[in-house]
């Protein structure tokens, strides 16, 4: 066989055998590597690398958002978030079978910083600890205390004695020893109210809110035997004028047990969320409420933060502007005040029994009368919001009512200033005009001797209004001319126009109210009694069943004097986003229903009213008659008598007398004068005048 040549290529044989070699080594040098590494990591440094795996360890945590601020109309801020610090317990660090101890421990702490825990568990303080019959009288205890039983209805539980106490005490697993001391039965008053909350592995049970630094760094300094208990960052709520609005704005709290399919069902709240319990924090919850994000957080072996990232953003609340003036409702709060205590002391100096010694609340309201805004809702006595949660036994039991809101659930018979109603439905009737006149004869004799209303001057002067006509009838609230009136009239008629102008009717507005009573035929009826001739008769003059609320007789006044319009009552100005203040959505007017009134309905009533402030023999004058805007305004004072008691007082109003823009409404409960009420509308009249010019100067001179 030939020899071949050699063609100058390599050979490709031993390049191959040769990279072959070169693979198998370095892959023999990279498992050499791998079990030396494995070997130093396993046996020679075992215990350091042991402690470095187990040293970081991952957590969820929350990262809160503010809650949505609140201000006044012109940007003042009312309410505003502060950081708050919160003791919770976590079940999922919480010591297996270890929270008798724990809690014990944390007892202990709290007790050396004079810290006083929440309970609403139904056990007496003192031993031998049992079921405190007394509950049935706390609100609270008594729902919380239902619900224990309807979650346990299978458990038989003795409700009498101590029974209760033990099969408490069975349950938590406390020893014996310690169920006879007061730590123990404060151990099973929090886990009873740990398990009313549905604590569980998602849902922390927050034991204490808004904890001061001294106990957050306590807390903080004794983790490490107080496993499960945690010190969580949230935001409290700040009130800038403490007492100011306090019926309006309201509070927050947690979510109670049987809010829970609404919130965190439904919504999608977080368990410990803190959620509007009433007023404007209740009402416009779904735009205050905040959304909280999340961060996996990285702890080291000493518990600290060694790093994090947000998994979710936070989304802060908006905020919202309320269409009152912080000003003015401030003054008409200090204005009540004033004059229910002047109320008092004249009655003591007079000495005469019912003449106001027991006058000790009243409520006014000032609205647009062009768009149903509230620009003051005041309500007298009231209280401080930033101590509410600790004041809030002290003022459930005070006997003057200084939780509810008289503007708004305050119900009281509107006296004269009813007579408004009653002579715009007989104007726009064709019942009367101006130049309809009654003789007043001081006993109103048709139905005599069965029933014989009076005057009231008859009655106090023996004497009489003579001739008078729809415009003298309200200056001198003669009750003679609206008892003739309101006979010829009927009472249909009435109610049809009070209906229209809101009287015993809702006004809409977002906070809670009362309906009040609309006295009628079918309202009689519906208790049992008759509706007789008399009753249309002191309907009239605004006694009879009627009750209602101040800021009805607000929206009333409204009313009439804007033409017939009524509007729905509002406290919304505008929703704002949170940092920049951009409205997100601008509250418009909102027309409930329009009843036509005469323009010649509207100026008598007017001028009618101007006379009761401005003009000789006016029942406001006193009050009114020396203001140099005395001939811009328009008023009706009213008295409504109370069984067993002073007289119950009452103002409405408006201004400016040719355009009119805002209605006033005052009552003083047992403040047995008029110029009481009339003095508080003063305060409000003189500070709507004044804000006028103030604006007039700046326009002028910008």
């Amino acid at each position: 066989m030939p020899m071949l040549k050699n063609s100058g290529q390599p050979n490709r044989t031993g390049l191959s055998f040769i990279r072959l070699v070169f693979i198998i080594a370095a892959f023999c040098a990279v498992c050499v590597g791998f079990v030396a590494r494995l070997l130093y990591l396993q046996v020679v440094d075992t215990k350091e690398f042991e402690k470095a795996a187990v040293s970081n360890n991952f957590k969820s945590a929350v990262v809160p958002a503010s809650r949505g601020e609140i201000y006044d109309r012109n940007g003042e801020k009312l309410v505003t978030n502060v950081i708050s610090y919160n003791i919770d317990i976590n079940r999922t660090t919480l010591e297996n079978g270890g929270s008798v101890k724990i809690l014990s421990a944390l007892i202990d702490l709290l007790d050396a910083y004079n810290v006083e825990i929440p309970d609403s568990c139904p056990l007496t303080l003192s031993a031998p600890f049992a079921l405190d019959s007394d509950y049935i009288f706390d609100s609270d205890k008594k729902r919380l205390f239902e619900r224990f039983l309807k979650n346990n209805e299978k458990e038989t539980v003795d409700l009498m004695g101590t029974d209760f106490y033990a099969y408490l005490v069975k349950r938590y697993g406390i020893s014996e020893e310690l169920s006879q001391t007061l730590k123990g039965r404060k151990i099973a008053a929090i886990r009873y109210d740990m398990e009313n909350a549905d604590f569980s592995t998602s849902a922390p049970y927050t034991l204490l809110r808004n904890v001061d630094e001294t106990l957050k760094t306590a807390i903080a300094e004794r983790s490490y035997e107080l496993h499960g208990i945690e010190i969580s960052r949230s935001y409290s709520r700040k009130y800038d004028r403490n007492s100011v609005l306090c019926h309006i704005l309201g509070s927050v709290g947690p979510i109670y047990a049987e809010e829970a399919d609404e919130y965190i069902k439904e919504k999608g709240y977080p368990y410990n969320a803190v959620i509007g319990k009433d007023g404007i924090e209740k009402a416009f919850e779904d735009y205050l409420r905040p959304i909280d994000g999340t961060a996996l957080c990285e702890i080291d072996e000493n518990n600290d933060l060694v790093g994090y990232e947000v998994t979710k953003e936070p989304k802060e609340g908006y905020s919202v502007r309320l269409t009152v003036d912080a000003d003015l409702q401030a003054l008409v709060e200090s204005s009540l005040q004033r004059e229910i205590a002047l109320a008092v002391e004249y009655a003591v100096k007079s000495g005469k029994p019912y003449s106001g010694e027991d006058c000790h609340a009243g409520a006014a309201v000032v609205t647009d009368v062009n768009t149903g805004e509230i620009l003051a809702l005041a309500s007298a006595p009231g209280y401080d919001l930033n101590t509410f949660s600790s004041d809030f036994n002290t003022l459930k039991d005070d006997q003057t009512s200084p939780l509810l809101n008289r503007a708004t659930q305050g119900t009281y018979p509107p006296g004269s200033t009813f007579k408004m109603l009653t002579a715009a439905a007989a104007l726009d009737t064709g019942t009367i005009d101006i130049n309809t006149y009654i003789r007043d004869e001081g006993e109103y004799k048709k139905y005599a001797p069965t029933y014989t209303p009076r005057c009231w001057i008859y009655l106090r002067r023996g004497g009489t209004h003579g001739y008078v006509n729809v415009a003298d009838a309200i200056k001198v609230s003669c009750n003679y001319f609206f008892y003739t009136v309101a006979d010829k009239m009927g009472v249909d008629a009435i109610v049809s126009y009070a209906k229209d102008f809101g009287l015993g009717v809702k006004t809409g507005i977002e906070v809670p109210e009362k309906e009040g009573i609309l006295a009628s035929p079918e309202y009689k009826e519906s208790h049992g009694y008759v509706w007789n001739p008399g009753d249309t008769l002191q309907m009239a003059i605004g006694q009879s069943d009627n009750a209602f609320t101040p800021l009805q007789l607000a929206s009333y006044m409204s009313t009439i004097v804007n033409g017939g319009n009524r509007y729905k009552a509002t406290l919304l100005k505008s929703v704002d986003e949170f940092y920049t203040g951009t409205p997100v959505y601008v509250n418009s007017p909102v027309l409930l229903n329009k009843t036509h009134l005469s323009d010649q309905t509207v100026n008598i009533i007017k001028s009618a009213m101007r006379s009761v402030v401005d003009d000789e023999g006016g029942t406001a004058r006193g009050v009114f008659g020396a203001k140099p805007y005395a001939r811009d305004i328009g008023g009706k004072t009213g008295t409504a008598q109370v069984a067993k008691g002073s007289d119950t007082v009452l103002f409405v109003g408006f201004a400016p007398y040719e355009n009119p823009q805002i209605a006033v409404a005052v009552v003083i409960e047992n403040g047995n004068s008029s110029t009481r009420a009339s003095s508080v509308a003063a305060d409000i009249f003189d500070y709507y005048f004044q804000k006028q010019a103030e604006q007039t100067q700046v326009a002028q001179n910008p």
